[in-house]
């Protein structure tokens, strides 16, 4: 059984890393189209890291509003009465 510390401490590492990749990504793409595009100018690099940011920020506040969502195997377990298929989730070991 996981602690719900362990949990949350695991959710703020993989967002800070997540957002740190991204930011990355952002700045390096702005410094790529500011030098090929724009004569060197300095905005494409703030705007990279922006949407770097942004976009991590996004994840994360997803991944704390999502905080009982299963990571396992979906197993078909047949029907229901109007037809639809019904599955069990398996959670996954750690």
């Amino acid at each position: 059984m996981v602690r719900s510390e362990d949990e949350v401490g695991l959710k703020i590492d993989r967002c800070f890393a997540d957002t740190l990749l991204k930011l990355t990504g952002g700045v390096a793409i702005g410094i790529v189209a500011s030098v090929a595009f724009f004569k060197s100018r300095s905005w494409p690099i703030w705007f990279g890291s922006g949407v770097g940011l942004g976009t991590g920020w996004a994840n994360c506040s997803h991944d704390f509003a999502s905080p009982y969502l299963l990571h396992g195997k979906k197993i078909p377990a047949g029907q229901d009465a109007q037809g639809k298929p019904t599955f069990n989730i398996v959670p996954e070991k750690r």
